[in-house]
């Protein structure tokens, strides 16, 4: 039995090929891409009656299988010899387990096996989801190691996120009905030991993004039709850029701001230089009024000297002896004249 062949218990209700089989429903004409050594189609017969085509590349598996399905072609689904071997079918599911990953262009085939489905019929995919929590901390922490089984399963020729896998549905001309996941979730005290490695303390908003749905999934559950429902519209996910867009717009808006803020330096510079103007008009006017004060100054001293001068010859006059014997006479004089006015 190959790696990928495992027992399915139903009463396991997180599990993929659980999830898988409950989907097909039941008395079903199936084709299973990558049926392995028959463990699913074992349970789609057995359990819920249906009939089932196998696809395998592996030829002991396929032998296994063919214990439980109707037919197995045994070969590459991406050379698509199964399209011609299976034209004239019509089935009413497509099954892809954990095959998805393992493709080069799984856009291709899955836009040929709309040709060997009914128009109602529906594809059901599993596929292992790269941004698990335990995926992202090991990436945090540098690592990114190969493993014989599970999500960096060393046969991987793809990895997916939801929005991934949901745009790769899509350019395939298929629409997703229904997304359901398969849960491995980390304790939330291992995440805080492992982001404690790089000296990351996280919020409660930071636990609370990567302990959701989109870290908690392990392997994702699509439904996918091939009519477009009444009323469909694409899931939307917000946008994230990657790191070199990031940086471009990081540069980008440095640029924007350096630019901005050379208009403002240039701004300020013209002002610094209408102040400066503004200055030495003020220091010219001032040195003008030191002038005008300063020839003030030196009118007032000559002022000065003269006015000491004159009271010093009014002093010499009043002191000399013409001054005091003519004194009296004018006094006299001057009585004289008011009687004579009277």
């Amino acid at each position: 039995m190959g790696k990928y062949s495992k027992d399915i218990n139903l009463s396991e209700t997180n599990s993929a090929h659980t999830k898988i089989v409950n989907l097909a429903g039941r008395n079903k004409n199936v084709v299973e891409f990558g049926c392995a050594g028959g463990h699913m189609s074992k349970v789609l017969k057995e359990e819920n009656g249906c009939e089932i085509v196998g696809l395998e590349i592996d030829e002991e598996d396929a032998r296994q299988a063919e214990r439980y399905c109707r037919s197995v072609i045994v070969g590459d689904i991406e050379n698509l010899e199964w399209c011609e071997k299976l034209s004239g079918s019509r089935f009413d599911v497509a099954i892809f387990a954990d095959v998805i990953e393992h493709l080069k262009a799984p856009e291709r085939v899955l836009a040929r096996v709309k040709d060997i489905l009914k128009d109602d019929a529906c594809i059901l995919i599993s596929v292992p989801n790269i941004a698990n929590i335990a995926i992202r901390l090991e990436l945090l922490l540098g690592s990114f190691e190969y493993e014989k089984l599970g999500i960096l399963d060393n046969t991987h020729l793809k990895y997916f996120t939801l929005k991934t896998i949901t745009g790769l549905i899509e350019s395939a001309g298929l629409y997703i009905d229904s997304i359901d996941y398969q849960v491995r979730d980390l304790p939330a005290d291992i995440i805080r030991e492992r982001l404690k490695l790089l000296d990351l303390h996280p919020t409660e908003k930071t636990m609370d993004y990567l302990c959701g749905p989109e870290s908690l999934a392990f392997i994702y559950i699509l439904k996918v039709l091939l009519k477009k429902p009444e009323g469909y519209s694409s899931p939307e996910f917000e946008e994230i850029a990657k790191p070199d867009r990031i940086m471009e717009e990081i540069f980008q808006g440095q640029a924007s701001q350096i630019q901005a803020m050379d208009g403002y330096m240039e701004s300020l510079k013209k002002g610094l230089e209408e102040k400066e103007a503004c200055i030495k008009d003020l220091e010219n006017r001032v040195n003008e009024q030191d002038a005008e004060f300063m020839m003030l100054k030196a009118g007032i001293s000559e002022l000065e000297c003269a006015n000491n001068i004159l009271k010093k010859n009014i002093n010499a006059i009043l002191d000399s002896r013409s001054w005091k014997i003519m004194r009296p006479l004018q006094i006299i004089s001057e009585l004289l004249g008011k009687l004579r006015k009277g």
